[in-house]
């Protein structure tokens, strides 16, 4: 009768190692991407006609809304631990 019952949804009592390498994977490939996205804009957007910079600008913003997506649903899934 001592079985482990699952948690509740949303409960995270213990993030299990797999689930945390996941969650830093998915951190650092996003922080990654948009430090790599900033860099290219830097160089690359003086150059761009208006419509190419135009276009990068919504790359650069969709980029950073999908970042922070995974970032919410990760602080949300995996809080740190205190």
């Amino acid at each position: 009768m001592n079985e482990k019952r699952p948690a509740a949804a949303g409960r995270n009592d213990e993030t299990p190692p797999a689930a945390h390498k996941l969650s830093h994977e998915i951190r650092s490939t996003a922080q990654g991407l948009l430090g790599y996205l900033l860099i290219f804009t830097d160089e690359v957007k003086p150059q761009l006609s208006a419509e190419q910079a135009h276009v990068l600008d919504r790359i650069n913003f969709f980029a950073k809304k999908l970042a922070d997506l995974l970032l919410d649903f990760l602080a949300e899934t995996h809080p740190p631990k205190s």
